[in-house]
């Protein structure tokens, strides 16, 4: 099998695996109990989290361990939103954790402002400020004298698009939160691990993330929380983070999580230049033979042409989304997979009918026949130069068959 759907799932880091084997079999003790077989899984926990905190350059105990991506964009949604805030303003191209948390919360007089991306998938600060002051004039409308945005909103953001792999200018946002005194939220599911984030010098409030997309287990996860953000639990029990959340801790996942963190702050540099390198290859290839392939999301690729390295201020290094013109994306992701393909289609099955990814939707000039055409392609870690060509060559034979199948030879 090649495996191209590094953004849904990475595979687990060897070093990973031993520690969650180790912490489950041999160091199994609740670490919340006193005794010294628990201070060995109390101090993986520790250093797992003072490990994470350097990566984000924040104090430890602003990190909560969570069960996942869609546990701490949830916890950040209803946490600091049930402290106080009235307004969301979110995106259309969020992640279904934070659009339908947002939705739920949405109610009363609470409301949720969805800003549309540009062509490329990128959302503005001017979007976001220009949203901000609206909210503003309408607070001092109804209420004479004026409220300035102090845990009044709550502004989420993702950090890259699972998606696209389009990298959000998270700092210049949450320079206009932090001008506003509004809160920030980014899911970092994507990037967190891949590309630098510093939550200081981006007046991050709350920060997302998941470790099974950068080599540690299923099922482990954390939010970032400053105080600023005063969230209000939404687990009850034994108190476990702080009182945050509540529940006894993953100490196989949190140790594999620790051992994937220091990786990835030794690797990250030469492996988003090796893993980008390996999409501009499969890229080139393909629009070689199918020069009718549409790339979602061009920022992704500006300079493909001049250079081979990554621009991290406009895309994951391994996410590629391409459309290819009459075919439908789900043929082509089954003919894929019978040549030992795995991909991933940018269509979502519901309720018994084939769906457009709304993703793709939002972006302004798409139509559902480019959306149901178009193919997730992410790489990643273990990816190979050898992989990335046989991966090109199976696309290329895949589309014309199903193109000769459709049109005739």
């Amino acid at each position: 099998m090649i495996y191209l759907d590094y953004a849904a799932s990475s595979p687990v880091l060897s070093e990973a695996a031993e520690q969650v084997m180790r912490f489950m079999t041999e160091e199994y003790a609740n670490p919340s109990s006193i005794h010294q077989a628990a201070q060995k899984s109390r101090m993986v926990i520790d250093s797992a989290r003072r490990e994470i905190a350097g990566m984000l350059n924040c104090r430890p105990e602003e990190l909560i361990f969570t069960s996942g991506g869609t546990e701490s964009d949830n916890l950040a949604i209803f946490g600091a939103a049930n402290g106080g805030v009235r307004h969301i303003i979110t995106t259309a191209i969020e992640h279904e954790a934070v659009l339908q948390a947002a939705k739920a919360w949405c109610s009363g007089d609470r409301t949720l402002t969805i800003l549309k991306p540009d062509s490329e998938g990128v959302i503005h600060p001017e979007q976001v400020e220009q949203a901000i002051l609206e909210l503003l004039e309408a607070e001092r409308t109804v209420q004479p004298g004026g409220a300035d945005a102090e845990a009044r909103i709550l502004v989420s953001v993702m950090t890259a698009n699972n998606e696209l792999g389009t990298i959000e200018p998270i700092c210049g946002i949450g320079e206009i939160c932090e001008k506003y005194g509004a809160l920030f939220h980014t899911d970092a599911v994507q990037a967190f691990g891949h590309i630098p984030i510093d939550v200081k010098a981006c007046h991050i409030d709350l920060l997302s993330a998941s470790g099974h997309k950068l080599g540690a287990p299923k099922g482990v996860g954390f939010l970032y929380a400053s105080s600023k953000a005063a969230l209000k639990p939404q687990i009850y029990g034994g108190g476990q983070e702080r009182k945050k959340r509540s529940g006894t801790l993953n100490t196989p996942g949190i140790a594999g999580l620790y051992e994937a963190v220091k990786y990835a702050e030794v690797h990250m540099a030469e492996s988003a230049e090796r893993i980008s390198r390996l999409r501009n290859l499969f890229l080139r290839k393909i629009l070689s033979a199918l020069p009718d392939v549409r790339i979602n999301g061009l920022q992704c690729l500006k300079d493909l042409e001049e250079s081979t390295e990554p621009d991290r201020t406009g895309c994951l290094p391994g996410h590629l989304n391409l459309s290819f013109p009459g075919i439908e994306a789900e043929s082509l992701l089954i003919l894929l997979d019978m040549k030992g393909i795995a991909a991933a289609s940018g269509s979502a099955c519901a309720s018994g009918a084939l769906e457009p990814s709304h993703v793709l939707m939002a972006l302004p000039g798409m139509d559902i026949e480019r959306a149901n055409a178009s193919l997730r392609f992410s790489f990643g870690e273990f990816s190979t130069e050898e992989e990335s060509e046989d991966a090109a060559e199976a696309v290329i034979e895949a589309v014309r068959r199903l193109r000769a199948l459709r049109y005739g030879s």
